[in-house]
């Protein structure tokens, strides 16, 4: 079933999918963003074509709506790091570089989703950011007032010093560098506890 939405999408209920033809100016994309919940940039494993985009996609951890590439307005260190290659950004605005990642629409039941698997408030905080769309509104890559959108990403809280030491990224590709490659949570040998311990141990301040 179709429901009459601004001219510059249309939004299809029956299988939750989203066509997006052109996010025309501000005020029809905040109309869309009413009709819908909270807006979340994703910079590492669970953008599309990354390990973990299918929690994401499925519909049991509720719905998210993808709306384009976006790049922080703010610099912000992105870092790889564990010996799992796990992606982090580090709640250090001003360093690093402009991380590009992706803008998604979710549902109230796909954040608490999202606070779970990143354990906000403890590990990961869920924080207010701006970003600047590269595709979706213009397909043009000028941070303009127009095409800049406030949403939420989960940054890494009380980060270790040695992680401000690694080399920063402005893009993550779980199968793109060399050495970098991700290792699922399947592939990590190590209970949940064990996994929590550890990575407390080699990301955060002691």
């Amino acid at each position: 079933m179709w429901f009459a939405v601004p001219r510059s999408f249309h939004f299809v209920l029956k299988n939750k999918t989203l066509n997006l033809s052109i996010l025309a100016r501000s005020s029809d994309f905040r109309q869309f963003v009413n009709m819908t919940s909270h807006l979340v940039f994703v910079y590492g494993t669970l953008k599309r074509g990354q390990p973990n985009h299918e929690k994401m996609t499925n519909p049991d951890n509720g719905q998210a709506t993808f709306i384009g590439e976006a790049r922080t307005v703010e610099k912000w260190p992105l870092v790889v790091a564990s010996k799992f290659n796990i992606p982090f950004m580090l709640d250090k605005p001003g360093l690093g570089h402009h991380v590009i990642g992706e803008l998604y629409s979710i549902d109230n039941k796909t954040l608490q989703a999202l606070d779970s698997l990143e354990h906000h408030p403890t590990w990961y905080c869920r924080k207010p950011i701006s970003v600047a769309m590269v595709t979706g509104i213009n397909n043009s890559k000028d941070s303009t007032v127009d095409n800049i959108q406030e949403c939420v990403c989960y940054l890494l809280q009380n980060c270790a010093d040695d992680l401000l030491n690694l080399t920063f990224e402005d893009k993550y590709d779980a199968y793109g560098k060399a050495g970098h490659e991700y290792t699922p949570p399947e592939k990590r040998q190590m209970d949940g506890e064990q996994l929590k311990d550890y990575l407390i141990k080699v990301t955060q301040k002691q």
